[in-house]
């Protein structure tokens, strides 16, 4: 059966041309090792209507190797620097000058709280932790689940997916969320890819820019500027935890079944 035919069965799809263009652009990501993009990210309050304006730039090692900066375009100080090894997670926080190591869950997605804390924790403390670990995983944040390419059969488990359309340079899509855990991080992402002929140096089927709607009416535009496959110098070595002079490390409890 054809990956189109699949896809088609899995999301009961309507439109044929988004069951091909789901089946290629998992096809076209199949061989793809790691990923480094530069990008620009747009954050909107909902309450306040304050915007905030970051650049970054993102690093990947399949299967869970990952490295990111984000910083404010308005105080260099402020920023934030994620590095996972596959067994930990390190958050960097510029403006606290911590270092929160975090254990990286036995399950590839944090379908249960990556952390544990004592049984009398408030259920804020529990989502609180959940998104923090959550933030900059490929994993558990759509833009950059997106960018890295999703697993074969995965994107249409955990998204409900409809063509918004297509012109010569671009695929647009509309994501929603399928499962609970996903709900909690996003309710709707917009994105648009590059479409199947995409001129050199893009790549197709890669994001140009995601939108993403959150449960509290925040919004975050993440528009990717350049972004490379496969490049041959990237190894684990690159994913090791640096640790910053003058910085604080602080160390959450381990995840259930690991040890500290």
């Amino acid at each position: 059966m054809s990956g189109v035919a699949v896809y088609a069965i899995l999301l009961a799809l309507p439109d044929p041309r988004l069951a091909a263009h789901l089946a290629a652009w998992e096809k076209a990501t199949q061989g793809v090792t790691n990923v480094r993009a530069v990008f620009e990210l747009t954050r909107i309050d909902a309450v306040l209507k304050k915007e905030r304006k970051f650049t970054g730039a993102f690093l990947h090692l399949r299967p869970r190797s990952t490295r990111l900066r984000l910083q404010s375009t308005a105080n260099p100080a402020d920023y934030d620097a994620y590095i996972c090894d596959g067994e930990r997670k390190y958050l960097y926080n510029g403006l606290a000058k911590t270092i929160t190591e975090l254990p990286v869950p036995d399950r590839p997605r944090a379908d249960v709280p990556p952390v544990e804390l004592p049984p009398d924790a408030p259920e804020w403390a529990r989502r609180f932790l959940t998104l923090l670990s959550a933030a900059y995983t490929p994993e558990s944040n759509v833009a950059l689940y997106l960018l890295t390419g999703p697993p074969a059969g995965e994107l249409g488990k955990r998204y409900s997916a409809s063509l918004v359309k297509e012109d010569a340079n671009y695929v647009y899509l509309d994501l929603r969320p399928r499962t609970e855990v996903d709900r909690l991080l996003v309710t709707r992402v917009r994105v648009a890819v590059y479409g199947p002929n995409a001129p050199a140096p893009h790549h197709p089927y890669t994001p140009a820019q995601v939108h993403l709607t959150k449960p509290n009416g925040d919004t975050e535009l993440w528009t990717f500027t350049e972004v490379k496959h496969n490049l041959p110098d990237i190894d684990p070595a690159k994913f090791k935890f640096e640790n910053v002079p003058g910085y604080t490390l602080q160390r959450a409890l381990p995840a259930a079944g690991k040890k500290p």
